[in-house]
């Protein structure tokens, strides 16, 4: 497992990893309440009791990716219509 971390350390720090979300703000989600999540590495772990957001902060990750806005149109991303998911 340490290799393994070590190679994309490697990676990470060489630039050769692909883009990767470095910043999300979640507001007003579920159990979310104006909150920013930093991930300084591109592969994360998300850990947390029941009822903590961690699914939450996945379906946002999800549509992040799957739904690109034009952020001078739309400041939040969840005012995107495709974007439900993370509201469920």
């Amino acid at each position: 497992m340490a290799s393994e971390i070590n190679r994309i350390r490697d990676q990470f720090q060489s630039g050769l990893w692909p883009q990767f979300v470095e910043h999300i703000e979640l507001e007003n989600l579920r159990s979310w309440k104006q909150q920013g999540v930093n991930f300084k590495f591109p592969v994360t772990a998300v850990v947390g009791e029941n009822g903590t957001g961690k699914s939450t902060l996945l379906k946002a990750l999800a549509c992040a990716y799957e739904n690109p806005v034009d952020v001078k149109k739309s400041k939040r991303l969840l005012d995107h219509p495709l974007c439900s998911l993370a509201r469920c």
